[in-house]
């Protein structure tokens, strides 16, 4: 026996066009913002944000020797600078959640005693999770990266760091740890931490 197969076709006399809804399984990437993620990154308010053990680390140029000059403004960071000394700058971060690496830039200078040629004082940039626990530390700089040997004058070159993304909120914090010979001085100014890929 032949089995019959029936085709039914229905036709429609028109279309109605569906609502035009964004699909809600989508969801929108987050426009990357390139704000600078340090407030007073520049110093120049000061201790303002800042954190500064002790609380002379960030000194107005225009009460030191002519030489000794902010590469912005008046104001910079000065670590290091005496010996058997430890001293810090810190501050709070909040990291968005799209963002995978960070760039800390600004301008450094190092100017030392020693001529030992290992590290005898040392400046670590650091990512804190608390004001205890330190989550990582992707640069260590000594009395060996000297900026201009024999220089008497602040010469102030490039500094970039490449940091991973933390968790959440957290602390930038740079220290630096002087022992009791050949003092080194850590200079810093115009810090911006942003997304990676930033200008």
């Amino acid at each position: 026996m032949k089995r019959i197969v029936t085709v039914l076709v229905i036709g429609f006399a028109g279309c109605t066009d569906l609502p035009d809804h964004d699909d809600p399984r989508e969801v929108p990437d987050e426009e990357l913002s390139c704000d600078n993620l340090l407030a007073n990154g520049d110093l120049d308010s000061g201790t303002g944000s800042w954190v500064a053990k002790p609380t002379d680390v960030i000194v107005d140029d225009r009460s030191l020797p002519v030489e000794l000059s902010a590469h912005s403004g008046n104001y910079f960071a000065w670590l290091g600078g005496a010996p058997s000394a430890t001293r810090s700058l810190q501050q709070k971060i909040t990291v968005p959640e799209s963002v995978a690496m960070l760039s800390l830039r600004g301008k450094v200078f190092v100017g030392t005693e020693s001529t030992a040629g290992y590290a005898e004082d040392t400046l670590l940039v650091q990512l804190l999770g608390n004001v205890e626990t330190v989550l990582l530390t992707p640069k260590t700089l000594s009395n060996v990266d000297e900026t201009r040997p024999g220089s008497s004058s602040v010469i102030w070159t490039d500094f970039q760091v490449a940091i991973a993304k933390p968790a959440g909120v957290a602390w930038l914090r740079l220290i630096s740890m002087n022992d009791a010979t050949n003092n080194t001085n850590f200079f810093f100014d115009t810090l911006t931490l942003k997304p990676a890929g930033c200008p």
